[in-house]
Formats: C-alpha cells, structure tokens, sequence
C-alpha cells in the first residue's frame, strides 16, 4: 500500500485575522440592533394609528344612538308624558329646552323688578 498524502483543500489554513473579524463581528451586531429597533419603532407607529382609526376618533354606535336620542328629547314638540316615582303615576308636560330656557329666564327677570 502506498501512502499517499492527498489534500482536499489544498492552499493556506492560517486562522482568518482578528482585526477584520471583530469589525464584521461589531458591523453585524450593530446593523442588527438597528434593524430590530426600526421595525419596533415601525410596528408601534402603526399600531397607534390603527388604534386612534379603530377606538379615539370613531364613536361606537351605542354612542351615537344615545346622542341622537337625547338631541330628539330636548327638542322634541310640547307633549304630556306619564312618569311613574315611586307608586304614583303623574302627567308631566314636557318642553322642548330652548322653551324651557326662555321661561326660565322670564321668571328670573320678573323677579328681580
């Protein structure tokens, strides 16, 4: 048998330097912490816009219902109204509240002369 020395890779197979591997190693790094941070910073800044779209600026319709039925309330036509406290049953006429203000005003003026 013949020993042959064969090398499959044949050429230098010193260590790489220490230089350019600790500035690829930092580089890396460095470039990855950035990366990491702008798309937190990305996703964050969509997220509260998509919050102020979904929940700040748009009124849920149980809101809007009560708002427009409260509007319908206050300027709705002179009417009497049955209203229970207690175990009496009343009438109450009910204005609307621009009347309401007016005549508040009338008596308050009465009664400073």
């Amino acid at each position: 048998m013949t020993e042959e020395k064969y090398e499959h890779n044949p050429g230098d197979h010193e260590d790489p330097l220490a230089g350019p591997t600790w500035i690829i190693g930092f580089l890396g790094a460095v470039l990855l912490a950035v990366i990491t941070l702008g798309l937190t910073a990305l996703f964050y800044n969509a997220d509260r816009e998509e919050e102020a779209a979904k929940v700040i600026a748009r009124d849920p319709d149980a809101l809007i219902n009560h708002r427009l039925e409260q509007q319908a309330r206050l300027t709705a036509p002179p009417r009497i109204v049955e209203v229970t406290e207690g175990n009496e049953v009343m009438q109450v006429i009910r204005i609307p509240i621009d009347t309401a203000k007016e005549i508040i005003v009338r008596e308050g003026l009465g009664r400073r002369q």
